[in-house]
């Protein structure tokens, strides 16, 4: 891993942004890379141990999560079940659903705390129709 480690170095003394960057761009220009690297080979190991512990949540650390993140890397299947893991159940059926949605998928209950439930009627799961006020 010598090109793959977290982009770090340092230079003594007191130095704007604008100085950094003129004379020591270089040195910044390898830091990134060597971050980008590391995080590349974060989430290589990462669906390594996702695969040897069958799609257990707890072999990916957050560092593994935040490097996916950073790259832009959600489709990787331990990063979905990062985001199963913000489900909520549905205190009528206890299904899990999205929080950020009002309405359950599973029975058309409307969640009473969400925002937007004053506002909802009726709903219909299954045919998909929503009576709002």
């Amino acid at each position: 891993m010598q090109n793959a480690m977290p982009g770090l170095f340092f230079i003594p003394g007191k130095f704007t942004k604008d100085k950094v960057l003129t004379d020591w761009g270089s040195l910044l220009s390898n830091a990134n890379q060597y971050q980008l690297n590391y995080y590349a080979a974060l989430i290589k190991y990462a669906e390594a141990l996702w695969a040897r512990s069958n799609g257990n949540p707890l072999a990916i650390n957050d560092e593994m999560r935040m490097a996916a993140r950073h790259l832009g890397r959600q489709d990787v299947d331990w990063m979905k079940q990062e985001v199963n893991t913000g489900m909520k159940p549905c205190f009528a059926c206890g299904e899990f659903k999205n929080p950020a949605y009002p309405i359950c998928k599973s029975c058309g209950t409307v969640d009473p705390d969400h925002p937007l439930a004053g506002k909802i009627v009726k709903a219909d799961p299954f045919g998909g129709k929503v009576e709002t006020k």
